[in-house]
């Protein structure tokens, strides 16, 4: 499905685009909707950009300044993206409570960028601005003629800390903010937010609150929540993205999800599930494309186990990114370079000439005779695995059981 958001650049003192602010659109209206609960909204600009194609794309390269309500601060979801590809805003309406500020300790060691959002100055927010690297003041709601002193004092107190004029409208705004020091500008002044469109490889609702459902245990199975994501190809592609976007160092290529979420761990898995959760909405891909995804990656599950035991893990994720291109209204390519796959995986799913006899590329040429009920081509390319045509009708079968299971998801949770 189409998403949409929006960005707007912030300029340093030689009017340099040095970062864009990215904001949650929900359509091609360039406003904020209303109702929208801003954890809500954060946790689906997360899901949907940065899960889907990366900050670097939406904000060329640049950093990605991201607003932060204070629940999506206490569910630890700016741990789950790149230190060095954002800069936290904390929302003018969180409390600076203990919890709070334990939370924002927790990320100034870990490295993360904390900016304050529309600051205006209390003496709670004292221990805050220590931790601050970018404090923006909102000029239409804090006249620049009323804040010089406190300018100047936490330039003298915090000389790491940069300040921003926000909601600059004017050439006169932006002439008196940079006379009193401001380092950076933002506003129509300069340019409107400018929207961004694009395509999100949604999860199914009933999957994704099974996993959820799962992962609030204090202790959870990380091979059940690899069979559920096995049902999911947008699932997948997330946790691969996620695993692709800086935050964890790729010691080996993945070859299959179970290998995924062993990698990344328990306490990231439910960081991203609970994330995405958040995020989930009910619009999605035809239901008859999801099915056709999960009833070839089961059919090649199926038919690589009967070939060679042990192979059914990476035959699975073959079969189910074999239709990532109508999933994600993307090229091939393009998705793959994009997730920490396994290049022996990604060049059979791009068909290079090097992988035609591999049993892997067998595997998937068999699926693919096989749905479009070509009995002789599917039995020749089965007879390359050792396999007769009673071996594809068993594994059909399986796969077929599978699907009509996942389709009963709705309406009878997994557990």
């Amino acid at each position: 499905m189409k998403f949409y958001a929006a960005r707007q650049a912030i300029f340093n003192r030689r009017l340099n685009v040095v970062a864009y602010e990215l904001f949650y659109r929900e359509s091609e209206a360039n406003t904020f909707p209303v109702g929208v609960d801003p954890h809500v909204a954060t946790s689906r600009l997360i899901s949907r950009t940065h899960f889907n194609n990366g900050f670097k794309q939406y904000c060329s390269g640049k950093p990605a300044l991201v607003n932060f309500s204070e629940s999506s601060l206490l569910s630890q979801i700016p741990h789950s993206l790149p230190r060095d590809q954002i800069v936290i805003e904390i929302l003018e309406d969180v409390s600076p409570s203990d919890r709070v500020l334990q939370e924002v300790r927790e990320l100034f060691r870990a490295g993360y960028k904390i900016a304050l959002d529309d600051f205006v100055y209390r003496t709670e927010w004292n221990r805050f601005l220590q931790l601050a690297r970018l404090i923006k003041f909102d000029i239409q709601r804090t006249p620049l003629t009323s804040i010089k002193s406190l300018i100047d004092n936490i330039k003298k107190q915090f000389p790491k800390t940069k300040i921003l004029a926000e909601k600059v409208e004017t050439r006169e705004e932006y002439e008196h903010a940079k006379a009193l020091g401001f380092d950076f500008f933002q506003g129509y002044f300069f340019c409107k937010p400018e929207m961004l469109e694009g395509t999100d490889a949604q999860a199914r609702h009933a999957v994704l609150l099974a996993t959820y459902n799962l992962v609030l245990r204090e202790e959870f199975d990380l091979n059940k929540v690899a069979e559920l994501y096995k049902h999911d190809v947008s699932l997948t592609y997330k946790l691969l993205r996620f695993i692709n976007s800086g935050l964890f160092p790729i010691v080996s290529p993945i070859s299959s999800v179970h290998q995924a979420l062993r990698y990344i761990g328990s306490e990231e898995t439910r960081k991203f599930v609970l994330m995405l959760f958040t995020a989930e909405e009910l619009n999605s891909k035809p239901r008859e494309l999801i099915n056709m995804a999960i009833l070839r990656a089961k059919f090649c599950e199926e038919v690589a186990e009967k070939h060679r035991s042990g192979l059914g893990d990476q035959a699975f994720l073959v079969g189910l990114f074999s239709f990532i291109e109508n999933i994600m209204d993307r090229p091939m390519e393009e998705v793959l370079d994009q997730i920490a796959l396994d290049p022996v995986l990604k060049d059979i799913l791009m068909q290079q000439p090097e992988t035609k006899g591999s049993p892997l590329t067998v595997i998937l040429n068999t699926a693919k005779h096989y749905e479009k009920g070509s009995w002789h081509h599917s039995g020749m390319e089965a007879k390359k695995l050792n396999l007769d045509y009673d071996d594809l009708a068993s594994a059909y079968e399986t796969a077929i059981k599978l699907v009509d299971r996942y389709n009963q998801i709705d309406r009878e949770p997994l557990r």
